[in-house]
């Protein structure tokens, strides 16, 4: 019973370690996009669809755990500050911030047609995280959980996106699992090549 329970507590810890952020990894190959914009001035994009370029002085929006922060913090553009409720995304100092559909500003980490974010919790402190993530097809547009459904959604006009998806579909076991966060990101760098 010991060694089933001891088992069972280290598959649940890899199967954990595996939603942790992928770009770290080691078992994740995805391709070294940067999640930055060197090209794009900062910028505060309003709930209203208003959109204001300056420099951005200051942004607490993802400094702590985001659902902590839910509601709170406040952005200062040019002068002007903005309340948490009034503001959708938020370009600072090279990384992109923008709202999910609870609420909470997502920090995006992969740049891409189909680009990533995510929030996080503490999951009972000593540093251990959970970290949620969601895609956005384009820049405009609302955030939705990144799962298997959303993504799969989203790539459907491109024919060798949902080759790789077809592909995952065929293993079973460990090995699926082992794949499960890899196979997204395949499918988003596969969605990049779709003309």
């Amino acid at each position: 019973m010991k060694i089933i329970v001891t088992s069972l507590f280290i598959i649940s810890c890899l199967f954990l370690t595996s939603f942790k952020n992928p770009s770290k990894n080691a078992k994740v190959a995805i391709s070294t996009k940067l999640s930055i914009d060197n090209e794009e001035e900062e910028f505060v994009e309003l709930m209203n669809g208003k959109i204001i370029k300056g420099k951005v002085s200051k942004c607490n929006v993802f400094k702590t755990n985001s659902f902590k922060a839910k509601g709170s913090g406040e952005v200062v553009i040019n002068d002007v500050k903005y309340e948490y409720n009034d503001v959708m995304a938020v370009q600072h100092k090279k990384n992109r911030y923008k709202k999910n559909a609870d609420g909470e500003f997502a920090k995006r980490t992969y740049k891409s047609k189909i680009s990533v974010y995510y929030t996080w919790i503490d999951i009972g402190g000593g540093g251990t995280t959970r970290n949620f993530y969601y895609i956005l097809k384009g820049d405009t547009g609302t955030l939705v959980e990144m799962t298997y459904g959303n993504l799969r959604n989203m790539v459907s006009d491109c024919p060798a996106a949902i080759a790789v998806f077809d592909e995952y579909d065929k293993l079973t076991g460990r090995a699926k699992m082992d794949r499960s966060i890899k196979v997204q990101y395949d499918c988003i760098d596969m969605y990049d090549k779709c003309k």
